[in-house]
């Protein structure tokens, strides 16, 4: 569990080291930021204390969803932000 809240405040951290390296803040960016909440948002579901087993399994659910949301977030802006900065750099080409 403290792997998955250092992993989302390392995401919430990104988009402000990109800004304060002077590249700006790209849409790509800001998902890797916004699935680092998701993350968090995991880590919550999974220390709750849940006192009826119905609401266990339920939160149980959200926590799988949530860390789900946040990996394929993170996925995606990582993808996307790397062809983009590749694009601008004009290491790949378009003919």
């Amino acid at each position: 569990m403290s792997g998955t809240i250092l992993l989302g405040l390392v995401c919430l951290v990104v988009p402000v080291l990109y800004k304060y390296a002077g590249l700006g803040t790209h849409k790509y960016i800001k998902i890797v930021g916004m699935s680092g909440l998701f993350f968090l948002l995991s880590a919550v579901f999974a220390d709750g204390i849940w006192v009826h087993e119905t609401l266990m399994k339920i939160g149980v659910l959200c926590k799988m969803g949530t860390y789900f949301l946040g990996f394929l977030g993170l996925l995606i802006g990582t993808i996307m932000g790397a062809l983009d900065v590749m694009f601008e750099t004009g290491e790949i080409t378009t003919h």
